[in-house]
C-alpha cells in the first residue's frame, strides 16, 4: 500500500526562478519594435525599481539590479525624476 507522503515524495517540484521584471519589456519591444543597442529598461512599481542594462549586440553582457527609494513611493516626483537623470547617466557611460 503506497503512503501520500510517497506519492508526494515522487511528485516532480518546479523550480523557482527569480528574474529582474524590466527583462520582459526589454524582450517585448526588441522583438516587437526592433529596439536594439544600448538600452535601459525599467521596472517601476511595488516598492522597488528595476534595471535592465543591454550592451550593443545580443552578445554582450545584460546587467541587472534592483534597488529602492526608501520613503517615497516609486511613482512620486521626486523618484522619477531620480529615474530620468539615472537613465541619461547610464546611456551616457555605455554608449
Amino acid at each position: 500500500m503506497k503512503t501520500i507522503s510517497s506519492q508526494i515524495n515522487r511528485l516532480k517540484r518546479p523550480s523557482l526562478v527569480r528574474k529582474n521584471e524590466a527583462v520582459a519589456p526589454y524582450r517585448y519591444y526588441s522583438r516587437t519594435a526592433g529596439v536594439q543597442g544600448h538600452t535601459v529598461a525599467m521596472d517601476i512599481g511595488g516598492g522597488t525599481v528595476d534595471v535592465l542594462l543591454t550592451g550593443f549586440t545580443a552578445k554582450d553582457p545584460m546587467y541587472l539590479t534592483s534597488f529602492r527609494f526608501g520613503e517615497y513611493p516609486p511613482c512620486s516626483p521626486p523618484v522619477m525624476r531620480c529615474l530620468q537623470v539615472l537613465a541619461c547617466v547610464l546611456l551616457s557611460r555605455i554608449i
